[in-house]
């Protein structure tokens, strides 16, 4: 809003584009290396990783946010019902 009609340089519009990523990143990462995470066992402790490495195969093959929020949903959830 306060930068409405005003072009911004070619640096300061590709930092702003890292911005999306660097945040699920940051949810990721939050997840994944919890304090207490091995503390309901190795299994629970072991889904969102595997989750990941799921979701990082589809990144490589799709290169689509989208597609890696989908896949990353419904691997968590099929390996939280195992």
């Amino acid at each position: 809003f306060a930068l409405r009609g005003r072009t911004l340089s070619p640096r300061i519009t590709e930092a702003l584009g890292y911005i999306p990523p660097a945040a699920f990143a940051a949810l990721v990462a939050n997840d994944l290396v919890s304090p207490g995470a091995f503390g309901a066992g190795l299994w629970p402790a072991l889904v969102p990783w595997i989750a990941a490495a799921g979701v990082v195969v589809v990144a490589v093959k799709t290169k689509s946010m989208l597609w890696c929020c989908v896949s990353g949903i419904v691997l968590y959830i099929v390996l939280s019902l195992i």
